[in-house]
C-alpha cells in the first residue's frame, strides 16, 4: 500500500499556507491552470511596463489651445475624463502640465487630443489617432522597457493544457504589437499597452477550459471550506463532524482533484480527538492507539492498508469512525508520493 507525505498543519491555517507546504496539491493546482506565481509575475511585469512610460509635451501653447477647445465639449464626457481635463487646464506651465499627464500616462488620456470620438454602428467609441502631434508617451528607459517586455513574452512562451491556446497567442501578438509601436520614431504607447494589459487579464480570467475550470472551482471550494472548519476546531475546540464529512464526500466524488496531501489533511480533521465519539466506554490503551494513528497520519509515516485494519479494530472496540474515512484511505493508497 502507498505511503503518504507529511501534511504539516499550522495553528491557524490558510489556503495559501496549505497549498504552499503541500507539493502534490500545488502541482495539481498548476496542472488545472491555477498558478499564483505566474499571475504575480505577469502583474509585476505589466506594472513595470506601465510605470516606465513618461509623457512629453511637444508644444505647451498648442496643447493649451487644444485643452481649452476640449473643455467647450466637456459636457459630452463622463466625470473622470472631464475632471482630468479640468486639472490639465489649470496647469499654468509646461512642468505642471507634464506632471498632470504623468500621474497615470497610460490610462489618463486627454479627450479630443489623445482620444477622439468615432461613430460606429450608432455608438460613440473613443479611439487614439494614428499620429499624435502634441504629446508623446514613451519609455523613460527604452532598454529596460524592452527587457521587461521580453520577460513578459517569455512568461507566456509555453502553452498550458488547461488554458485556451488562443488566449496565450493573443498575449504574444499584443507583445509584438507593442514592440512594433516602440520601434516607430513617433511612437505613442498607451493604446498598445492598454491592449496588452487587456489580453493578459483575459488570459488570467477567461482562458481556462471548461473541465479544468469545473475541477478548479470544486477544489478551491473544498480547500476554502476545510481550512475554515479546521480553524473552527482550533479556535472553539469543536466542530460538526458532518460538515467535514460533507467536504470529504465532495472531494471523493471528483477523482481528478485527489492528492495525497489533501487526503491526509481531511483524515486528520475527521479523526481529530475533539470530533470523535464513542459508542461505549473505551480504555486508555485504546485512546492511546487512536492518538498514535492520528500521529502517524499527521507525520506522513503510515501505511493506508494497515491503518484501515487498525481503525476497524478500534471501531469494533467502541470508537465511532466516520465511514468516509475508509474511502479516503483507499485514495491515499492509490496516489503516488511526491517529495
Amino acid at each position: 500500500m502507498g505511503w503518504c507525505e507529511r501534511p504539516a498543519v499550522a495553528e491557524c491555517d490558510t489556503m495559501e499556507g496549505l497549498i504552499g507546504r503541500t507539493p502534490d496539491l500545488r502541482e495539481l493546482l498548476i496542472g488545472l491552470g491555477y498558478n499564483p506565481r505566474h499571475e504575480r509575475e505577469a502583474a509585476s511585469l505589466m506594472q513595470d511596463l506601465i510605470a516606465g512610460i513618461r509623457a512629453e509635451i511637444l508644444s505647451f501653447e498648442a496643447l493649451q489651445k487644444a485643452v481649452l477647445s476640449a473643455l467647450s465639449r466637456s459636457a459630452e464626457l463622463p466625470h473622470g475624463p472631464s475632471a482630468f481635463l479640468n486639472s490639465l487646464a489649470m496647469a499654468g506651465n509646461l512642468e505642471s502640465a507634464t506632471a498632470v499627464l504623468n500621474e497615470d500616462p497610460v490610462h489618463d488620456q486627454v479627450p479630443f487630443v489623445e482620444q477622439i470620438p468615432v461613430l460606429k454602428n450608432g455608438m460613440i467609441r473613443w479611439q487614439s489617432p494614428v499620429h499624435h502631434s502634441l504629446i508623446r508617451k514613451r519609455p523613460a528607459d527604452p532598454p529596460r522597457f524592452r527587457s521587461t517586455l521580453a520577460e513578459l513574452e517569455k512568461l507566456f512562451g509555453t502553452s498550458h493544457p488547461a488554458r485556451a491556446e488562443t488566449a496565450r497567442l493573443a498575449v504574444i501578438e499584443a507583445v509584438e504589437r507593442l514592440r512594433r509601436e516602440l520601434d516607430r520614431d513617433t511612437s505613442y504607447l498607451p493604446t498598445s499597452l492598454q491592449y496588452l494589459e487587456m489580453k493578459v487579464t483575459e488570459y488570467r480570467t477567461c482562458s481556462l477550459k471548461p473541465r479544468a475550470q469545473e475541477w478548479l472551482q470544486i477544489l478551491m471550494a473544498v480547500l476554502e471550506r476545510v481550512v475554515k472548519l479546521r480553524n473552527e476546531i482550533e479556535s472553539t475546540g469543536r466542530c460538526d463532524v458532518r460538515a467535514v464529512a460533507e467536504q470529504a464526500v465532495r472531494y471523493l466524488s471528483t477523482p481528478r482533484i485527489h492528492t495525497r496531501g489533501l487526503t491526509s489533511y481531511l483524515l486528520i480533521l475527521l479523526l481529530d480527538k475533539r470530533l470523535l465519539t464513542v459508542t461505549r466506554r473505551v480504555s486508555r490503551s485504546q485512546v492511546k492507539a487512536m492518538d498514535l494513528i492520528r500521529g502517524e497520519i499527521a507525520g506522513g509515516s503510515y501505511d493506508a492498508g494497515e491503518t484501515v485494519g487498525r481503525l476497524r479494530r478500534l471501531e469494533a472496540e467502541g470508537f465511532y469512525i466516520p465511514s468516509v474515512v475508509y474511502p479516503l484511505l483507499e485514495v491515499s493508497a492509490a496516489r503516488p508520493a511526491l517529495t
